[in-house]
């Protein structure tokens, strides 16, 4: 079990290194997808989004659980830089409704 910190750090890692292992990726990937909604910052969640992006992740379902985990997170923990990494990482992925990260 991972905690949000320990995945996104993980899944930056593997980006920065140009890792291609498909099966760690998916399995960080599932990582986050598992942990409870408190569990990410607007960070970790940023960093996780940012990652999967750089690595070329197109499942949905972590990028999901990463958009519900910044709708929960409290308005004093959103700023404007996290909101707007979080949609460009989205966006690099080519998941374009991004109504269903900022509802």
């Amino acid at each position: 079990s991972f905690s949000a910190r320990a995945a996104a750090g993980i899944l930056n890692s593997l980006a920065r290194l140009r890792v291609r292992d498909r099966e760690l990726v998916a399995h960080m990937a599932a990582a986050l997808v598992c942990l409870p909604l408190g569990a990410h910052s607007a960070r970790t969640a940023s960093t996780a989004a940012n990652a999967l992006a750089r690595l070329g992740w197109k499942r949905r379902r972590a990028f999901d659980a990463l958009s519900t985990a910044v709708r929960f997170l409290p308005a004093s923990s959103l700023q404007p830089r996290t909101i707007s990494g979080v949609a460009n990482a989205f966006v690099k992925a080519g998941i374009t409704d991004l109504p269903l990260l900022l509802a």
